[in-house]
């Protein structure tokens, strides 16, 4: 795989995982304004559609479950590339797993950290008006972010550690619910690549861990593992 093209490959991969987050998005945005296509409940239906809708295949669009379950093997499948697609030494592959598990946080900590100073400062502005249209729109989202603790301290932890480190909904933000298996699914990636390295028994590890896995959103992230050590071996290493 030439340089050209392996870059290619990565964005037009980078391309599909904004297309899963873009329909995360408009989940989100469908949840809130025509609930009915999300839950099925006709007594939540706006136009008489809503629900048919939300079981036909148009749903593949806003399917936030797919779209997070998608993301989570392109993820795989991207932080791998960089570790099959040469031929390194040892401490050359250890070097590389050490400073792409530090950028990693750091990638994942800056939009988290924007999202929830968003927050607070829309909750000083008072700009939040969910419980007001929910009379209107009959969304199930029923939070108060009003109530929320907006102590500077509290905001800057829900900013950098609670998206990562605690694996329930974000208080500030609950689609950060995402970030701690992000996190942690990147991990156990480099750490799987790191043993998939050192035995040398590449499928063979890979299908045994994901089996242990499959009922598990990490299971995904080995997926995308699997699936480039596959490609990478039908092309060969540079």
């Amino acid at each position: 795989m030439n340089k050209k093209t392996s870059g290619t490959k990565r964005l037009y991969l980078d391309g599909i995982r904004g297309l899963a987050a873009f329909a995360v998005v408009v989940s989100h945005y469908i949840q809130v304004f025509y609930p009915a296509a999300l839950n099925g409940k006709p007594q939540q239906a706006h136009f008489k559609w809503d629900v048919w809708y939300g079981h036909s295949p148009v749903n593949l669009f806003f399917n936030g479950q797919f779209a997070v379950c998608l993301f989570f093997v392109l993820s795989g499948y991207v932080l791998s590339v960089k570790m099959v697609e040469k031929e390194m030494d040892s401490d050359t592959y250890l070097k590389m797993l050490q400073s792409s598990a530090v950028r990693r946080y750091i990638r994942l900590a800056v939009p988290a950290a924007v999202s929830v100073l968003l927050v607070y400062v829309a909750l000083i502005m008072n700009a939040f008006h969910l419980q007001e249209i929910g009379g209107t729109t009959w969304t199930d989202m029923k939070k108060n972010y009003y109530a929320l603790d907006t102590n500077p301290y509290t905001v800057m932890k829900a900013a950098i550690f609670d998206p990562f480190f605690r694996f329930e909904a974000h208080p500030y933000n609950p689609v950060l619910w995402t970030m701690s298996y992000e996190l942690a699914g990147s991990f156990f990636d480099f750490r799987f690549s790191c043993f998939i390295w050192t035995t040398k028994k590449k499928m063979d590890r890979i299908c045994g861990l994901i089996h242990c896995f499959d009922s598990n959103l990490f299971c995904r992230f080995f997926v995308g593992n699997a699936a480039c050590r596959s490609a990478q071996a039908q092309m060969g290493p540079n």
